[in-house]
């Protein structure tokens, strides 16, 4: 039996795939980041517009928690250069298949002119290009954080259905003509079990003895 069929075949089975609106709540708040989420230490896998580097590194690993402390500690710089509207993307993926309901984007619109007006996330259970169809929700944000929130630096949170999910792409939508500054993105919910290989075989073996006695009776009847 083709083990790796058998599972890709159980979990679209239990799991379902992710399609069409979901229910969502924006809360915003002063900025507060997480060490404890499920987003900690994930694999970045590509950077729309990466301004900085540190001896060769990028300051993407901050947006998951890194240590890359130069030249603004626990931040991650896009370019700058370009114009209001323009809109960049993080992809990534976490080690093990998620069940998300709440994500926390942490930013600040240094007065107005480094924020996001946008923003929206996207899920695949498997590695691909993403597309409308993956889009788990899209929000606006007021252009003046301090005006409508009572700080430029601000943690929104988004929480909605909950979606499984292990290959991610956010895209902010830049507010000013100023580079957009991310302090951190944060995701909550749980990891899924993955059954064991035997209990792949044992379900495997359930549905096809269930399958031969269904024939069987139709025969005999």
């Amino acid at each position: 039996m083709n083990y790796n069929k058998t599972k890709s075949l159980f979990l679209i089975g239990i799991m379902g795939l992710v399609s069409g609106a979901v229910a969502q709540t924006l809360t915003v708040t002063s900025a507060t980041e997480s060490t404890t989420d499920l987003f900690q230490s994930a694999n970045i896998t590509f950077v729309s517009n990466d301004r900085f580097t540190t001896g060769g590194e990028s300051l993407s690993p901050n947006i998951f928690g890194g240590a890359v402390t130069s030249p603004e500690g626990g931040r991650f710089f896009f370019a700058d250069g370009t114009p209001a509207g323009t809109v960049v993307s993080v992809e990534f993926n976490t080690t093990s298949l998620l069940s998300l309901d709440k994500i926390n984007l942490s930013l600040g619109d240094g007065g107005g002119n480094r924020g996001v007006s946008n923003f929206a996330l996207y899920s695949r259970t498997t590695a691909g290009t993403f597309t409308v169809a993956d889009r788990i929700f899209s929000q606006a944000l007021a252009s003046d954080y301090t005006t409508a929130y009572g700080t430029f630096s601000i943690t929104a949170s988004e929480s909605f259905t909950p979606v499984t999910g292990q290959f991610f792409r956010i895209e902010l939508t830049q507010t000013g003509s100023s580079s957009i500054r991310l302090a951190e993105l944060d995701g909550f919910g749980s990891v899924v079990a993955v059954p064991e290989p035997k209990t792949y075989l044992m379900l495997s073996s359930v549905l096809l003895l269930f399958f031969f006695k269904k024939k069987l009776a139709c025969r005999l009847s």
